[in-house]
């Protein structure tokens, strides 16, 4: 799958991102490369399963890290897709 999400529910994972790692990060930035780790991708996990209405894992964090990764994958389980 190939653009961007929906800017609504990107804007709400890049904040969550950036709660989480204390930095402002783009729609393509990695998680892990500006500074995550197994610790703070649950607490994302934990920000972002109601918010998005999704039952995420923190290793969906590992397969997805960019927040318009995360949401495209969101998507992908609210349709039945993943």
């Amino acid at each position: 799958m190939t653009g961007q999400p929906a800017s609504g529910e990107l804007d709400m994972v890049r904040s969550a991102v950036e709660s989480v790692l204390g930095v402002p990060v783009a729609p393509d930035t990695d998680f892990f490369g500006a500074g995550g780790d197994s610790l703070k991708a649950i607490d994302l996990v934990d920000r972002l399963r109601a918010d998005l209405d999704v039952q995420l894992d923190y290793v969906d964090v590992f397969d997805h890290p960019t927040p318009a990764q995360l949401v495209r994958f969101a998507d992908s389980l609210r349709s039945g897709g993943a």
